[in-house]
């Protein structure tokens, strides 16, 4: 079977975007921007129409304007509300293209209007596996939480309850194939240890003993995360992976391993959406890319009271790069105190 991945997306009057389309890599898709310019939102796109495809969740398989409010969460659950909010903007459209399929919907801001959905019904034909890490860290909150999100409205939208869903699927039998152990071993190196569950609790089980996530550092839980979702098989080949800033929390001296990671599960055909602030995270992408790693650098900005993409496989040619603008900014300033100082 030939491999399924995201190929293109088309944004009309949806949220912050007027009109906005992006070819994406199979690879490794970096995004890159200043707040606002709407990186996360093109995340949560993804991921919902990624996750419709997924049967073995309950309100999957449904509709894609359902999985939209899950996964963006608008008030009192309204689709309509995601409608770019400007004079004369009365319907918002998304399409999104893979290798086999296409989907498309479009939704107007008045609640009597039924969304009108196209390609459904290919789109859910294949299976595709994906997960989505939100920015905030929730294996140490798993106890519990996903029985109050599943029984109250709480304002977590469905990617927080995913990732603990995703977390918690038992481990595979039998050994994982090579290059995957290779990772495993990468991964357990660098926390020092591997990850134990027990009901909905995570435990860090190293040289001193087991001890519960919530008191293990971040940075060391988002690597433990990791290592669950390729040992219970979520991250195999074909599946889809969106991290939204995996820098968040993360000590600079691990963003090597965590880049080292990525650049090998794209490697084993895991395609990969990241967006980033972290200059360290680019640079190491940069440094550590091989000649056949397939990456694309997505840059959003402002312009002309719209949001626009240039996107380009090198590092250099990034245009606007606010991240590196502002690293070469600090630079200078450190540098022309520095001389000043020593007048």
């Amino acid at each position: 079977m030939n491999r399924i991945t995201v190929k293109n997306l088309h944004f009309k009057n949806f949220t912050a975007f007027k009109d906005i389309q992006m070819e994406f890599s199979e690879g490794i898709n970096i995004f890159i921007g200043e707040n606002g310019t709407g990186k996360t939102h093109v995340l949560k796109a993804l991921y919902a129409a990624c996750n419709i495809t997924r049967k073995d969740i309950s309100y999957n398989g449904s509709s894609f304007h359902e999985a939209l409010i899950r996964v963006f969460a608008p008030l009192d659950e309204r689709l309509g509300r995601l409608v770019r909010r400007r004079r004369g903007v009365d319907k918002a459209e998304i399409k999104i293209s893979r290798t086999d399929a296409k989907i498309g919907i479009a939704f107007t801001p008045r609640e009597a209007d039924t969304p009108k959905t196209q390609g459904l019904s290919d789109w859910t034909n294949v299976r595709m596996d994906c997960v989505m890490i939100p920015v905030q860290e929730m294996l140490s909150h798993s106890p519990g939480f996903m029985s109050l999100y599943q029984d109250h409205r709480i304002s977590f939208d469905s990617t927080y309850n995913d990732i603990i869903q995703r977390a918690l699927i038992p481990l595979r039998r039998g050994a994982a194939d090579t290059p995957r152990l290779k990772l495993l071993h990468k991964i357990r190196k660098a926390m020092e240890g591997t990850v134990q569950i027990k009901g909905e609790q995570f435990f860090l089980k190293d040289k001193h003993g087991v001890i519960e996530f919530s008191l293990v550092a971040e940075g060391l839980r988002k690597l433990g995360l990791i290592w669950v979702l390729i040992q219970n098989g979520t991250l195999q080949n074909n599946a889809v992976l969106l991290w939204d800033e995996p820098e968040s929390n993360l000590n600079p001296k691990l963003a090597r391993t965590v880049v080292e990671i990525l650049l090998e599960l794209q490697r084993l055909g895991t395609q990969i959406f990241i967006s980033t602030h972290d200059y360290n995270t680019l640079r190491e992408f940069d440094i550590q890319r091989q000649s056949g790693d397939k990456i694309v650098f997505h840059s959003l900005y402002r312009k002309d009271n719209d949001i626009k993409v240039n996107s380009s496989p090198i590092f250099l040619d990034i245009d606007p790069n606010t991240i590196l603008e502002t690293y070469t900014s600090l630079y200078d300033r450190a540098i022309e105190k520095a001389v000043g100082g020593s007048r």
